[in-house]
């Protein structure tokens, strides 16, 4: 079978599972073609919102025209890696587009947007490309707190949120695109853009280096509460298979967690006004199985109890939320859900009840079971928990600690109705722009014994269930790419090239390949920091200062606690007085 027909058949047959639910401008004519790329397999990347924010973005603009492209998955790519990647909605190269896109969610992303680029037949290294490639864009949540892992490769990062900015920038681009050098020049002047080529700025750590510009994160979306913050495409060949809608319900958290990248780099909170929700899930009501909230936060009780009276015993669809807050949800909030057809309820301990006051998190082991069993109570079949090793200063204590509490719900739990305990277990990451970001990352070996201790003690009880990145291939990739410089992108290029030449990539690969590369520091994402090293990321002005990050990390040192943000905040950060957010 000819492979370019095969590609554009898979492409038909993905496309034929959507509706969009966007209202697209008509399009007589197009002067410029602007690809988004998601550098994942489609089943997950047809569910992130801010790959789809940034459609709906270029579909407000005259003259342009959005396409997508996606990572093909393993057997897909060993057949079809020869030939170049398509745009689905044009079928034609993605080379040829004017831009392309990148929203990058994870480290786990990194090596994709390679692998994606290589078989565009564009040029890796963004110095070897000129006005006949697309500019290279990306943004997403990796990049805003540590783009330069893959600062070799990109033309311009976007740092921050990408409504409104967007705009700004192909509006730029409509003025200047024959000439690359004065197109960077001129995007320079947007003090949100982080263009590698215009900075004296290695991303190195001890490095002398001498900083052109300071780049300030902007909150460009002045006015949360009228933007539309769902998704646009339905499909039932995401990684659920069912029709699943996404609605953002909250940006940005307040709860301060020394360890979130989150709480720090989007501390402003804003929320949906519930009409916005109700209209939403009234307009789509028919075309979807489930629709998911999405909150980084908590999720307000009014929401939840004014959709479960609306919406129970509909049967029509159920509605779906991420993990609770175990100090603001309460009986009546566990049975709204419940009503709304959720049977499964996720919480995050964290670690043990001590070690919570250093991660900034004041929640007893008390409370989390009262909620547990509350929700048993009500009928909820699964409860699962979410749990961090290796935090600075976790013993023994804190692992037989957490063991305790685990066996104190299982005591209770046990014989009694039909009940799922899913045990989520995974490594801490120090991730840059949080209170944390000094800290060494946990020995690996360390990680595999406690894993291994939990699996001892729960893997053949009836009632458990254990899932976990440990000792996984995406926990490798964190662990060597979150904080890494641009030292480590000629390993990138290494390791792209043996998966194109059909290597399985695997954590023995890159052991292969780091070792190759004899002048990598391979500590430099682990290793601890001291305050006095100017850390590369220090550029990214998120609003939060580094002296209140480096003041949470002493406070976890000696396990005191922070208020949350609120109006009468009394530990400034910097973020409700930055200029940027008014």
């Amino acid at each position: 079978m000819n492979h370019t027909v095969s590609y554009e058949k898979m492409i038909d047959d993905y496309m034929s599972s959507e509706l969009c639910l966007l209202k697209k401008s008509a399009r007589s004519h197009h002067d410029f073609i602007a690809c988004v790329s998601y550098p994942d397999i489609y089943e997950y990347a047809i569910l992130n919102l801010g790959f789809q924010q940034v459609i709906k973005e270029i579909w407000g603009l005259e003259g342009w025209l959005p396409c997508r492209s996606f990572l093909l998955n393993d057997t897909t790519f060993s057949v079809l890696k020869d030939e170049p990647l398509l745009m689905w909605e044009t079928k034609t190269e993605l080379s040829k587009s004017n831009i392309c896109f990148f929203s990058i969610a994870s480290e786990d992303n990194c090596l994709n947007v390679l692998k994606m680029l290589k078989q565009a037949q564009i040029p890796l290294k963004s110095k070897e490309r000129d006005e006949h490639f697309p500019l290279i864009i990306a943004g997403g949540p990796f990049v805003n707190y540590n783009p330069y892992p893959l600062a070799d490769f990109i033309d311009i990062f976007v740092i921050g949120e990408c409504e409104g900015t967007i705009s700004e920038i192909l509006q730029m681009y409509e003025a200047n695109y024959k000439n690359r050098t004065l197109l960077l020049k001129r995007l320079n002047t947007l003090p949100y853009l982080y263009i590698p080529s215009l900075q004296k700025l290695n991303g190195l750590v001890n490095e002398e280096t001498e900083y052109i510009k300071t780049i300030i994160v902007k909150n460009k979306l002045h006015d949360y509460s009228c933007a539309e913050t769902h998704a646009i495409y339905i499909s039932t060949k995401n990684y659920k298979g069912i029709r699943l809608l996404p609605i953002e319900v909250v940006r940005g958290c307040g709860f301060k967690c020394r360890f979130c990248h989150l709480g720090s780099t989007l501390r402003l909170e804003r929320r949906k006004p519930l009409e916005y929700i109700k209209s939403v899930i009234a307009t789509y009501a028919d075309y979807v199985d489930e629709f998911k909230l999405v909150y980084p936060s908590d999720i307000d009780l009014e929401i939840l109890d004014t959709l479960s009276h609306e919406y129970f015993r509909k049967n029509k669809f159920r509605v779906n939320v991420g993990s609770l807050r175990a100090s603001s949800i309460s009986s009546q909030a566990l049975s709204c859900l419940y009503k709304l057809g959720k049977s499964e309820i996720s919480l995050a301990p964290e670690t043990s009840e001590r070690l919570r006051l250093s991660i900034n998190k004041d929640i007893t082991d008390d409370k989390f079971r009262e909620v547990i069993f509350d929700a048993i109570n009500i009928g909820f079949s699964e409860v699962c928990l979410f749990y961090v090793i290796g935090f600075p200063g976790e013993s023994n204590k804190d692992i037989f600690s957490i063991f305790n509490f685990i066996d104190s719900v299982l005591d209770e739990c046990y014989g009694g109705k039909a009940f799922k305990l899913i045990l989520s277990i995974n490594p801490f990451f120090p991730k840059p722009k949080t209170a944390m970001q000094w800290s060494a990352s946990p020995d690996w070996a360390y990680t595999l014994k406690i894993i291994e201790m939990f699996r001892d003690r729960y893997e053949q009880h009836p009632k458990v269930i254990i899932e976990t990145i440990i000792g996984t291939l995406a926990h490798y990739r964190q662990n060597i790419l979150c904080r890494a410089s641009r030292h480590i992108a000629p390993i990138l290029i290494d390791m792209c090239n043996k998966v194109f030449d059909g290597a399985e990539e695997t954590i023995e690969l890159w052991e292969s390949t780091l070792l190759e590369h004899k002048n990598y520091n391979a500590n430099e994402a682990t290793q601890a920091f001291n305050f006095q090293d100017p850390l590369p990321w220090d550029v990214f002005d998120h609003g939060v200062s580094i002296a209140h990050l480096a003041d949470e990390y002493n406070k976890s040192k000696n396990f005191e606690l922070t208020p949350h943000c609120s109006a009468t905040c009394s530990n400034p950060c910097g973020v409700c007085t930055h200029h940027i957010v008014h």
